[in-house]
Order: C-alpha cells, then sequence, then structure tokens
C-alpha cells in the first residue's frame, strides 16, 4: 500500500473530528511524509510527530500499539500494568486512553494521578509488582513529538524479542478498532487506580538512600524544561540540604516548550532563561532536567563563569565521586559504547570493572537485573550515557534526574570544602588520564526522501567504508551489525583513527537523525584543530 493508498483509508475510516480536518487541509508532500510507512513498534516502541496519518503519534496508532501490547500481556500470563505521562502534547489523553483499553480488556491499571516522571514509572512498575508499563512521553524531543515507550515487569524497557513479537502483533490488527472505559468509567469500576503519596515518598526515600554525603553550602537554579522533574528535583535536593531556586518559567509543565521548544538539557540555547535569572541570584550550580526527567544536565560556576558540562563530564565526574566515597570498593560500572573510554581509566584506578553495553538504557537495565538475580545488585555502582542519562542505585531501571542531580550537588558540596569546583576536579582528570573529549553531531534526514538517504549513506559507509577521514588514515573498522564483543547486532559502525581518534556512526533511534560520536584524545589544542577538520568532513559525507 502506498501513501495515498493509506491517506485515502484514513480519510475514509478516521471519526476524531481534529485529526479528520487536518487530514482534509493536508498538501501531498504532508501526506507522503505522515503516511509513506506505517510506524513500527520498535525497541523504544512508538516515536514521532503527533497529528494524523500512520507515521504519526495519534489516538490510532497508539490505540493499535496498545491492543498488541494487551494481546502479549494476556499471552504470558499479564495482569496488571503502570501507565504515566509527561507534559507534552496529548500526553494525558493518550495514557488515558491506554488505560481506557486496558481497563476495558479486564487488564488492571495503576495511573499517575498527574505527570510524573519516566523513572517513577519504572518504579511504579516495581512498587505495584506489574506485568508491563506504559510512559507516554518522547523525552528530550522537539516539541512536536511524541512517544510510547513499554517497559517489563523489572521495570526495565522492552528488549529486541518481546518488542519484536508485540510489532508482529500490531501488523495483524486494525488500527481503527478499538474499545476503551473512560478513566471515571475504570475507577467506578475498581480497573484503574491512581497512585498515591505512599509511593512517591517511597521513591524519594529510594532516591535519598543512594545519598554518600549531606549537600552543604550549594545553591541550585533548577529548570523542569516545562516537564516532570518539578515533581521530584527540587524535593530532593532540598530535603538533602541545598538551597534551591526554580526558574519559574521553566518549571510549569507547558507542551509549547515557549523558551525552549528543543527541550534537551544537552543543548545550551536552553539555558539562556536560567544563565539571566542566575546573574541575580549566583548560583553554584545550574541544573537541567528533560521533560521526562530521566535526563540531566549541568552548568557549573567557575572562575567567575558558568561552564557546560558534556554528557560524558558529568558521567566520569560522578563515577569518580563514587568509587572514591563508597564504602565498599569494587564494584561495576556500565555505560554505553559510544560513551568515553575515561570511565574504564577511572574504574580500573578504584579496582571496579566498566563494561560497554549497546545505545539504549534498557541494557544497563538489564544488566543490573542481571546482576540483581546473582545476588550482587549491590555491587552495581553507576551506569551512564553520553547523551545524560545515569542511575546509581537499583530502585529503578531507567536513567534518572533525580538521583543525578542529587549526586551532582553532592559532588559540588565536598570539592567547595576543599575550595575547588566540579571544573577543577574534571581537569584533574584529565591531567591524571589524558585529555579525552568527546564530540557528538546529529544530521537530520526528514520525510521519506531523508529516511531513503540514511540508510543509503548507512550502507556506503558499510560497502565502500572510507580509508581516512580528515587526512587521519582508518585502522580498523567495526561493524556492531553482526554483533561484536558479546553484544547484541545493532545499526553501528566503529572507525579507529590515527592519533587514538574513535568515529562511531549510528542512526538515532528516536528521530530521523544519524549521529556522529567523536572521540579525541590528545592535547586541548590538537584536539580542538582535529575536531574543526572532522566536523567539515562529516558535514560534506552526511549532506
Amino acid at each position: 500500500m502506498d501513501y495515498k493508498q493509506r491517506y485515502d483509508l484514513w480519510l475514509e475510516k478516521v471519526k476524531d473530528e481534529l485529526l479528520l480536518n487536518e487530514l482534509k487541509s493536508m498538501s501531498d508532500e504532508d501526506k507522503n511524509s505522515a503516511f509513506f510507512k506505517v510506524m513500527e513498534f520498535g525497541t523504544a516502541g512508538l516515536r514521532g510527530i503527533v497529528g494524523a496519518g500512520s507515521n504519526r503519534m495519534n489516538i490510532y496508532t497508539v490505540a493499535r500499539a496498545t491492543n498488541a501490547l494487551v494481546i502479549y500481556m494476556k499471552k504470558n500470563g499479564g495482569k496488571k500494568i503502570a501507565i504515566s505521562y509527561d507534559s507534552r502534547i496529548m500526553s494525558k489523553e493518550f495514557a488515558e486512553l491506554v488505560a481506557g483499553i486496558c481497563a476495558k480488556q479486564g487488564i488492571a491499571v495503576y495511573l499517575s494521578k498527574e505527570l510524573m516522571p519516566t523513572p517513577f514509572l519504572s518504579y511504579m512498575v516495581r512498587f505495584y509488582g506489574c506485568d508491563a508499563g506504559v510512559m507516554i512521553t518522547a523525552s528530550h524531543n522537539p516539541k512536536d513529538y511524541n512517544g510510547y515507550k513499554v517497559y517489563d515487569s523489572d521495570g526495565c524497557q522492552l528488549l529486541e524479542e518481546p518488542s519484536f513479537e508485540i510489532m508482529k502483533i500490531a501488523e495483524t490488527l486494525d488500527e481503527f478498532s478499538f474499545e476503551a472505559l473512560s478513566v471515571k468509567e475504570g475507577l467506578k469500576l475498581g480497573l484503574i487506580k491512581y497512585t498515591d503519596d505512599e509511593i512517591l515518598n517511597k521513591y524519594v526515600s529510594e532516591v535519598e538512600s543512594v545519598s554518600l554525603n549531606k549537600i552543604e553550602n550549594i545553591s541550585v537554579l533548577f529548570s523542569a524544561l516545562n516537564g516532570t522533574g518539578i515533581q521530584t528535583v527540587p524535593r530532593v535536593l532540598s530535603e538533602k540540604g541545598a538551597k534551591v531556586e526554580l526558574n519559574k518559567v521553566q518549571c510549569t509543565p507547558d507542551k509549547n516548550f515557549t523558551t525552549c521548544p528543543y527541550p534537551n538539557p544537552e543543548k545550551i540555547e536552553v539555558y539562556e532563561t536560567s544563565l539571566e535569572l542566575a546573574k541575580l541570584s549566583n548560583p553554584d550550580l545550574i541544573i537541567a532536567s528533560d521533560p521526562d526527567a530521566d535526563r540531566v544536565g549541568v552548568m557549573v560556576k567557575h572562575d567567575g563563569k558558568f561552564v557546560h558540562l558534556t554528557g560524558n563530564e558529568i558521567g566520569v565526574i560522578i563515577e569518580d565521586y563514587l568509587l572514591k566515597n563508597r564504602k565498599t570498593k569494587g564494584g561495576f560500572v556500565v555505560k554505553s559504547v559510544v560513551s568515553t573510554g575515561l570511565a574504564e581509566k577511572i574504574a580500573e584506578k578504584y579496582g571496579a570493572k566498566c563494561f560497554d553495553v549497546l545505545t539504549g538504557f534498557k541494557y544497563i537495565g538489564e544488566f543490573i537485573t542481571n546482576l540483581e538475580k546473582q545476588g550482587k545488585a549491590k555491587e552495581f555502582v553507576l551506569g551512564f550515557e553520553e547523551s545524560s542519562g545515569y542511575l546509581a542505585g537499583t530502585h529503578v531501571r531507567d536513567k534518572d534526574a533525580t538521583v543525578a542531580s542529587m549526586l551532582i550537588a553532592e559532588v559540588a558540596s565536598e570539592l567547595k570544602k576543599q575550595n575547588k569546583t566540579i571544573a577543577d576536579r574534571l581537569n584533574e582528570i584529565y591531567e591524571e588520564f589524558g585529555y579525552y573529549q568527546a564530540y557528538v553531531s546529529s544530521y537530520k534526514f526528514a520525510g521519506s526522501s531523508g529516511d531513503a538517504r540514511m540508510k543509503e549513506i548507512l550502507k556506503s559507509l558499510r560497502e565502500n567504508p572510507p580509508q581516512e577521514f580528515a587526512g587521519l588514515k582508518v585502522l580498523s573498522i567495526s561493524d556492531y551489525a553482526g554483533g561484536i564483543d558479546g553484544l547484541p547486532s545493532a545499526n553501528l559502525i566503529s572507525f579507529e583513527l590515527e592519533e587514538n581518534t574513535r568515529v562511531m556512526v549510528r542512526p538515532s533511534g528516536t528521530e530521523p537523525l544519524i549521529k556522529v560520536y567523536l572521540t579525541l584524545t590528545q592535547t586541548k589544542e590538537k584536539n580542538d584543530k582535529n575536531n574543526k577538520k572532522l566536523q567539515e568532513c562529516f558535514e560534506k559525507m552526511f549532506k
């Protein structure tokens, strides 16, 4: 079926008035973008632009995925599900639709009473003993996006095998055929229950139990980037001793993300309003969580200026702090394969072991679950991804901006007692192990033509790989499509270059992007020079 046939089918079947009006107003280009494919239930669940179409997030694509999930749950004896949502367009409506479809089919539903962070959803699954969980969020994606993350009974995002099985079920279903109770009906019948203060308090207690020291004499300016972090991060920081000021314009849920339309704490643009406020309050730290509060970004006051830390830098700072201050030495650090190799050096220094997993925090969650089965859960120290996701503790199975924010403030507190900042400690780490510098570049490929171009580029890199990048010879190539070092197959290619330089290329799992990860390990001056040349090279390669 081509995009025109799909469009005609939707025009005939859609009953929702707003979606129908959108369909009628579409240009041919809009139709192509919205219908060139059917949104697949992938390893990240669903994620896409909100609107009408088979390749969009709407009540029909959400209902189809939910019906498939219910069939999968019942097939495997599942009876209970946890559901939560963030501040995005249609998030609450999608969450209530999922709850209503599940309840209609006899699945007991635990629904968050208001928007809550993604890690809280993971905690809900574990706390209530659910068989699955659904979080309605598009995490840090641009404002027009929403998504549908599915979790297993461990509170971990689904791995490949169950995701594939649900996708195959979904392919057999009619997206226009679904029945749902209203939340009001579900509550009355006892099939839907809201979360209460008890579970929130226990989650906060679990987060705070990871703490190693009280936060003293540290002031934090916090931004929730108009999302869910406001529910937990300020509370934990305050209870642990930090002085917290809120960026109020970004601490109110706002589906339009008025001051940060691309609400990603990795991007310096989202800190503009916080930096203006900081001129008056002069905090030690500016902390920002993304809309579903699983990622966190940090700016540190250093020598009178605010320095924005990269995701890798935050990861190694937390790692160094935890390994240095834990009562039990050793342990396990787990990171994504595209994250900094500096983590391995730090782990080795403290007698800990560092493991690489594929990109996707579900693999870190899986690692923790396996440790738990072996009775070694207490040996888990930290999991992190360079994309600003961190987890310490085993209370959840996903990255957690709340626990990461607390630990960052603790690090700053301990260093301030020594008249140092986090930037000072980073410089000490670089002096000890070498100047590991990482850069991530993203190249957008929108629509059906962009999708085809992405596939063409990745195919070419495999079949006709470059012999050099910007004058740096390629020494070896590792294609993860066949699985490497015991890792599952992944759409990732790694190039080891001269001067201990690494280039890794993969398509984003959540946006129409090719992402390029560059690691440089020479002096700062040499790194800056090589980075400039390599970025120019990438611009030509990925246009």
